[in-house]
Formats: structure tokens, sequence, C-alpha cells
């Protein structure tokens, strides 16, 4: 699963706030890497948008929310990290519950195929129903 946590208003290296002039100028970068309708829902995303809309953006859904075509969005949010004003991280993923078994800023953070949450692992294991 990929994710994206808002870093906007704070420099990633310092963790300082940034000045709104500064962020408005990587929007302005965005803006030229981008496709223009995607970078204008991500702007009004980060400037209209309750705080918990912004944490853990899945890319798909805010395609879908904002009637845009999927890769745009994928793309401009990749721009979009690069830049500074989001932080991206790699989600391993549970595929029995879909709870999150680890995170990392790169794929190779993550832990291999094949591990599941012990619970479902044994809940697996114990349904007579299930094959082999």
């Amino acid at each position: 699963m990929l994710s994206f946590l808002p870093s906007h208003g704070v420099n990633r290296e310092t963790r300082e706030p940034q000045a709104v002039s500064e962020t408005e100028a990587l929007f302005s970068v965005l803006r030229q890497s981008a496709d223009a309708d995607c970078v204008a829902a991500i702007e009004r995303s980060v400037l209209d948008a309750p705080d918990r809309d912004l944490c853990r953006v899945n890319v798909l859904d805010f395609a879908a929310k904002h009637h845009l075509d999927e890769s745009g969005p994928s793309a401009a949010f990749l721009h979009a990290a690069r830049l500074g004003l989001f932080e991206l991280s790699w989600n391993v993923i549970c595929p029995g519950c879909g709870g999150v078994l680890d995170a990392g800023a790169t794929l190779q953070d993550g832990r291999p195929r094949g591990i599941r949450v012990r619970a479902v692992r044994r809940r697996l294991q114990a349904d007579p129903r299930r094959d082999g």
C-alpha cells in the first residue's frame, strides 16, 4: 500500500515550520511538473480539507473523489513527495486482515512477502473449510 503523509508547512530536514510563501513556491514548482487539475485538487485539499483527510492519502480514492484519471494523481503525489510537500511511506499489509505489518520509506524497508498477523494465521489454520 502506498500512502502519503502531509509535510506541508514543515521543513523535512530540520522539522522547522515553513513560511506560507515557501509552500506556495513548492506548489508553483509542482504545477510545472504535474497535471494542472491534479495539482489544483491537491492544493485545494491542503488548504481546505481537515487534517484527517490529508493523513495517509489513498491516491486511487483521491482520484475517484476528485473525478480524476488514476494515473494523474499518482504522478502528482510522487512529485509532491519529491518536493517535500508530502512524505511517502510504504506499508506492508496483512493479506488476511488488512492490518499494517510494517512501514518504511522504501520498499526494501518492509518485511518480506508471506508474513501474516499471527492471529490471522492461527484462524486460517484452524478453519476446516480452508483448502491446504
